[in-house]
């Protein structure tokens, strides 16, 4: 009788292991800014898939909305708002108009 059962190691767990071994190292090591970002997209797509990947791109893309928004409207001038308090506002208006056009 053997001492432990060595069970089976499919392929996608052996290449998962490897994976997270490999962007555990990555983290490690001092990159520089493309090599990290490369690192963390490929973090990001092992955690969570395309859908991850969607949403970092929507949310730099929605900051950089935000943030044009902001410096046309010359709300920085008026009003010093960060982005995430102009977004809250954004989701703000966009909420109460739903409400008002649903009554």
């Amino acid at each position: 009788m053997p001492y432990f059962n060595r069970g089976v190691d499919s392929i996608d767990a052996i290449m998962i292991r490897i994976a997270k071994g490999a962007l555990a190292a990555a983290r490690q090591i001092p990159l520089g800014a493309s090599a990290y970002m490369v690192v963390e997209t490929a973090e990001i797509l092992r955690r969570h898939g395309l859908t991850g990947i969607y949403s970092l791109v929507l949310r730099k893309e929605f900051v950089a909305a935000a943030e044009l928004l902001r410096k046309v409207t010359g709300i920085e001038r008026a009003w010093p708002l960060s982005v995430h308090d102009l977004t809250a506002a954004i989701f703000y208006a966009l909420a109460s108009k739903r409400l008002e056009v649903s009554e």
